[in-house]
Protein backbone atom coordinates (compact mmCIF):
# COMPACT_ATOMS: atom_id res chain seq x y z
CA UNK A 1 0.00 0.00 0.00
CA UNK A 2 1.60 3.62 -0.73
CA UNK A 3 0.05 6.30 0.90
CA UNK A 4 0.07 9.90 -0.27
CA UNK A 5 -1.45 13.60 0.99
CA UNK A 6 -1.45 16.21 -1.39
CA UNK A 7 -2.49 19.67 -1.34
CA UNK A 8 -3.94 20.49 -5.17
CA UNK A 9 -4.24 23.70 -6.50
CA UNK A 10 -4.61 22.70 -9.88
CA UNK A 11 -6.48 19.14 -10.17
CA UNK A 12 -9.87 18.69 -11.69
CA UNK A 13 -10.57 16.25 -9.10
CA UNK A 14 -10.81 20.07 -6.43
CA UNK A 15 -13.54 21.93 -8.18
CA UNK A 16 -16.07 21.64 -5.15
CA UNK A 17 -14.71 24.17 -3.09
CA UNK A 18 -11.57 24.60 -0.58
CA UNK A 19 -13.20 21.99 1.33
CA UNK A 20 -12.09 20.03 -1.35
CA UNK A 21 -9.16 21.32 -1.62
CA UNK A 22 -6.72 18.76 0.75
CA UNK A 23 -7.26 15.01 -0.40
CA UNK A 24 -5.20 11.42 0.49
CA UNK A 25 -4.55 8.86 -1.60
CA UNK A 26 -4.12 4.97 -1.23
CA UNK A 27 -2.58 2.81 -3.90
CA UNK A 28 -3.17 -0.34 -3.54
CA UNK A 29 -1.79 -3.00 -5.81
CA UNK A 30 -3.96 -5.43 -7.56
CA UNK A 31 -3.97 -8.65 -10.16
CA UNK A 32 -5.93 -6.68 -12.65
CA UNK A 33 -3.88 -3.14 -11.57
CA UNK A 34 -3.96 -0.72 -9.16
CA UNK A 35 -7.23 0.07 -7.06
CA UNK A 36 -7.02 4.61 -6.05
CA UNK A 37 -8.52 5.71 -3.22
CA UNK A 38 -9.01 9.46 -2.86
CA UNK A 39 -9.83 10.20 0.21
CA UNK A 40 -11.18 14.14 0.88
CA UNK A 41 -11.99 15.90 3.80
CA UNK A 42 -9.99 14.05 6.52
CA UNK A 43 -8.38 16.84 8.17
CA UNK A 44 -11.83 18.26 10.04
CA UNK A 45 -11.85 16.35 13.01
CA UNK A 46 -16.26 16.93 12.51
CA UNK A 47 -17.78 16.59 9.24
CA UNK A 48 -18.51 13.42 6.74
CA UNK A 49 -15.49 11.67 4.61
CA UNK A 50 -16.21 11.17 1.16
CA UNK A 51 -14.16 8.75 -0.37
CA UNK A 52 -13.75 7.75 -4.13
CA UNK A 53 -12.62 3.89 -4.91
CA UNK A 54 -11.35 3.63 -9.10
CA UNK A 55 -9.67 0.90 -10.72
CA UNK A 56 -9.52 1.11 -14.18
CA UNK A 57 -12.39 2.84 -16.16
CA UNK A 58 -14.83 2.20 -13.19
CA UNK A 59 -15.23 4.88 -10.14
CA UNK A 60 -17.20 4.64 -7.38
CA UNK A 61 -17.79 6.78 -4.12
CA UNK A 62 -19.11 6.62 -0.89
CA UNK A 63 -19.61 9.54 2.15
CA UNK A 64 -19.64 8.91 5.88
CA UNK A 65 -18.34 10.00 9.29
CA UNK A 66 -16.06 7.63 10.42
CA UNK A 67 -13.01 7.88 8.42
CA UNK A 68 -12.05 4.11 8.33
CA UNK A 69 -15.69 2.51 8.03
CA UNK A 70 -16.26 4.83 4.93
CA UNK A 71 -13.05 3.60 3.31
CA UNK A 72 -14.33 0.39 3.58
CA UNK A 73 -17.97 0.87 2.01
CA UNK A 74 -16.12 2.56 -0.88
CA UNK A 75 -13.76 -0.81 -1.28
CA UNK A 76 -16.40 -3.23 -1.07
CA UNK A 77 -18.78 -1.41 -3.26
CA UNK A 78 -16.31 -1.49 -6.12
CA UNK A 79 -15.74 -5.17 -5.83
CA UNK A 80 -19.18 -5.89 -5.99
CA UNK A 81 -19.18 -4.04 -9.26
CA UNK A 82 -16.20 -5.92 -10.27
CA UNK A 83 -17.41 -9.00 -9.37
CA UNK A 84 -20.82 -8.19 -11.13
CA UNK A 85 -19.55 -7.64 -14.22
CA UNK A 86 -17.20 -10.88 -14.65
Amino acid sequence: MIGIRVSCFYDDRCGEGDRMKNYEIMMLPHGSGVVKVYIYNFLESKGRVKVYASLDDQVVSSTGYNKKRTIVKALSKLYKRTVSQE
